[in-house]
């Protein structure tokens, strides 16, 4: 079970929450041949695959589950992964915006069918990061 904050972030500000996270964690866009992909620079918008979700995580929260297809590509099992995803703000050339997003899910169930908690440092992490998004965007 997941909670996630919906919002609208202009990209002056997203340009700032993307400098607040980088000294605090990696930020994924992708998974390739089964490693995470780090980006220090947010991805141009609408410039193909990739720049919409992106992954906040902290290796001191435990390990990602990484799914791999085979082929070189792959992704990150986010209901058992200790990660925060982010979904952009996105304002489209015919001036329709999509929200943004912040979501986590704290709680899943394992393969042997046991109700598994992740760290509560992630939640703890999760509203700071929703606490600064209240601050400096608007919410729907």
């Amino acid at each position: 079970m997941g909670k996630q904050i919906i919002f609208y972030m202009d990209y002056e500000t997203e340009a700032k929450f993307f400098e607040y996270l980088l000294p605090q964690c990696k930020i994924c866009n992708k998974v390739e041949n089964g490693n995470m992909m780090f980006i220090d620079e947010l991805p141009e918008r609408f410039s193909g695959q990739h720049y919409f979700k992106l992954h906040l995580y902290k290796p001191e929260m435990g390990c990602c589950d990484i799914v791999s297809f085979g082929d070189g590509r792959g992704y990150i099992e986010e209901r058992t992964s200790p990660i925060i995803e982010f979904s952009r703000t996105l304002i489209h050339p015919d001036k329709k915006i999509t929200h943004g997003r912040l979501y986590v899910a704290m709680k899943y169930y394992d393969k042997e069918g046991n109700y598994v908690s992740k760290p509560l440092e992630l939640d703890k992490w999760y509203k700071e990061l929703c606490k600064w998004i209240k601050k400096a965007c608007s919410a729907p």
